[in-house]
């Protein structure tokens, strides 16, 4: 059986490019993955039910502070939100200390999907990784932890910037790391 053409190194494409790509590319089997799983129940995609886990992790946060935490766009993050409140699995309310913001939390029927639906999302992960070793699971979450935070700590810097502006501070970034050694 031959490689597919995301399993072949194109001439030109990078180490970089290539990962890039390969991350992608199980991004999109994850959601792929996922939307079967949820078919049946009142959840849209991977992306409301990520919300809605994190909802039930989170102490009612602002909504701003949920979408943040998702490292979604605004308007699109406004929409998810809309979603789960007009399905009745969350619900918004005023900020008793800033009348500006809005607070969101799940609902007992946001719990009872999200309990629903759980053992379906725990099969889907136990698939998508199940050709790794439990050691190749461990090497993979602690690389891409140490990916994570590097973004998550430069995210405030990069996130407003324009490209140049974000490359830039990447740059120093990992410069600053270098040194540190």
């Amino acid at each position: 059986m031959g490689e597919s053409a995301a399993q072949q190194v194109q001439p030109g494409f990078t180490v970089d490019g290539r990962l890039i790509n390969l991350v992608n590319r199980l991004n999109r089997f994850a959601g792929m993955y996922s939307k079967k799983a949820l078919l049946h129940s009142e959840l849209n995609n991977l992306e409301d039910w990520g919300y809605l886990i994190s909802l039930s992790f989170m102490d009612n946060p602002k909504k701003s502070e949920l979408i943040a935490e998702l490292l979604s766009e605004f308007p699109s993050g406004i929409e998810v939100i809309k979603r789960l409140v007009n399905s009745g699995l969350a619900e918004e309310f005023d900020d008793p200390t800033d009348k500006r913001s809005k607070r969101i939390k799940i609902t007992q029927k946001g719990q009872r999907v999200l309990f629903e639906t759980m053992h379906y999302m725990k099969d889907i992960a136990a698939l998508a990784f199940g050709p790794l070793t439990e050691a190749e699971k461990q090497l993979l979450m602690l690389l891409l932890q140490k990916l994570d935070k590097f973004h998550l700590d430069n995210y405030k810097e990069t996130r407003p910037s324009d490209y140049h502006g974000a490359v830039q501070a990447l740059k120093q970034s990992l410069e600053k790391s270098a040194e540190k050694g």
